[in-house]
């Protein structure tokens, strides 16, 4: 059992992360979803950010103005 209890807590810290608050870089742009249309964009612009930290570092997460992907 504390092999097991060992194990699932390893688990939690390696899933751990900690989520940044949003930075609005562009106040008042809407996203535009243009993925049934087109693959690629030529322009775009990020409309906000955060940083998102786990056990292998940091990661950033976007918003664009516009964008083919969900």
């Amino acid at each position: 059992d504390q092999a097991l209890e060992a194990q699932k807590e390893r688990g939690r810290k390696a899933t751990h992360r900690e989520v940044g608050d949003w930075t609005v870089v562009r106040e008042g742009s809407e996203v535009q979803f243009v993925g049934y249309d087109q693959l690629a964009v030529d322009e775009t612009r990020v409309l906000k950010y955060r940083t998102v930290k786990t056990a292998k570092g940091a990661e950033y997460q976007v918003v664009l103005n516009e964008t083919p992907f969900y």
